[in-house]
């Protein structure tokens, strides 16, 4: 949409409504003439308001072709409680016309939601509405009617709606908008996103493509993909459109960036990005990619990921599917944690040891009996993590009785085990505790 186009909105929108009928009359007329000239400069407009050539009373305000389509325009600027006439009035002269012809009415002030909803109220629906704050979020952000439009069509064509607002418009074109912001990125890598990484399906050589271009070009990508891969995750997600995803994880997985924007990348990845989202990051894409760079990423960097892993681990308990992903990231950098760190998240791999209910086959108990088995947890860890659960577990009988204690020690006996106790002494040790 042109600068002047916006000025011009925004001219017309400071009248005030008590404003004399003459001026308010000639807004009304303004406001449709500014429609169709900006359906002019995106080049959909077949013509401006006209009369019929049957029947010189009947105004049609103006024409434009989008999606092989002919739409009839109603442009309104009138005061708040449009009458529902007017709009049976505009759907009756659209579906006079040849069939396949659409509407769309356009009003400045909000329309109510009975309004909206008489669309298609016992018929198909043949019009689009843009109203009030749909005006208001075009004029403000400079959004194409033609692109909005199209869009619209295709959610209207396939979703029960009558309605479709900007700001939903807005939403689903977040990552360009997103890509026009950054301002580390320049022409080039722009084109190169929205090519590659926000439209549909491509064949197995144009994916090998994508990796072959200058490396200054490709390591701003690069960074881009990381850093965003959540949002054009979701987008594409929410747009069905998994080809997409796929476009972005085999870039991911393929290119090989210079040594410096790889560790910032990881940096980012393991300070910010794998915290804040881990389900969308924790993939093998980025576990065996940056990896090897945890080691390399500042201290500050790996101070903040371990406490927040610890955070989010014990938040995310009871949530079987994040244990499983979270462990397959710490499992990936035990080696290299705190044993602060270490120690922390022994303790819940021990109630995960611990927990009957947990099958073998799924990552956290399998990692649980790893550390257990492995002699990866130290003795003095879990010597205080079985004496804090004989605490708890103390406080759970108001009177302790030898069944409750033969029943607490089966409980814990393999973890007991493992610090060399048999049965029997173990069994000991909770009477003494319990008493």
């Amino acid at each position: 949409m042109l600068d002047r186009h916006n000025a011009k909105f925004n001219s017309l929108d400071s009248l005030k409504e008590n404003a004399e009928a003459a001026l308010k009359r000639k807004r009304g007329l303004d406001f449709e003439q500014l429609i169709n000239d900006v359906f002019d400069s995106e080049d959909i407009l077949l013509q401006g308001g006209y009369h019929t050539d049957d029947n010189r009373a009947e105004q049609i305000d103006g024409a434009i072709e989008i999606s092989h389509r002919i739409f009839l325009l109603e442009v309104k600027w009138v005061e708040a409680n449009l009458a529902a006439s007017d709009l049976y009035s505009f759907i009756g002269k659209v579906e006079n016309k040849f069939q396949g012809t659409g509407g769309i009415f356009i009003s400045r002030n909000a329309l109510t939601e009975n309004f909206i909803h008489a669309l298609n109220k016992g018929r198909r629906q043949s019009v689009i509405v843009i109203h009030g704050p749909d005006l208001d979020d075009i004029f403000t952000h400079k959004v194409s009617l033609k692109n909005y439009l199209h869009q619209t069509i295709r959610v209207m064509s396939y979703n029960n709606i009558v309605h479709y607002p900007v700001k939903d418009y807005l939403e689903s074109i977040k990552p360009q908008l997103e890509i026009q912001k950054d301002l580390d990125l320049n022409v080039a890598a722009v084109a190169f996103i929205q090519k590659n990484f926000l439209k549909g399906k491509f064949g197995e050589n144009e994916l090998l493509e994508l990796t072959k271009g200058p490396t200054d070009l490709l390591d701003i990508v690069f960074t881009y993909a990381v850093n965003n891969f959540g949002t054009l995750y979701k987008d594409a997600l929410s747009k069905l459109e998994f080809e997409r995803i796929r476009h972005v994880e085999t870039f991911l997985s393929t290119y090989t960036p210079s040594e410096e924007i790889y560790l910032a990348a990881a940096e980012s990845y393991y300070s910010r990005l794998v915290i804040k989202a881990p389900r969308l990051y924790i993939r093998q894409e980025f576990l065996d990619r940056f990896h090897p760079y945890y080691p390399k990423i500042s201290q500050d960097a790996r101070d903040t990921f371990e406490k927040e892993i610890v955070r989010v681990f014990s938040e995310q308990r009871g949530d079987w599917n994040m244990e499983n992903n979270l462990t397959i990231l710490i499992e990936t950098l035990w080696p290299q944690f705190h044993q602060k760190t270490r120690d922390e998240l022994a303790e819940i791999y021990l109630d995960f040891y611990a927990d009957s209910s947990r099958q073998s086959r799924f990552p956290q108990k399998q990692f649980a009996t790893e550390l257990i088995t492995g002699n990866l947890i130290p003795q003095t860890v879990i010597t205080d993590w079985l004496y804090s659960k004989l605490t708890k577990a103390k406080e759970s009988y108001d009177n302790v009785t030898p069944e409750s204690i033969t029943f607490i020690a089966t409980a814990y006996l393999p973890i007991a085990q493992y610090l060399g106790m048999d049965a029997d002494r173990w069994r000991k040790a909770v009477e003494e505790a319990m008493n």
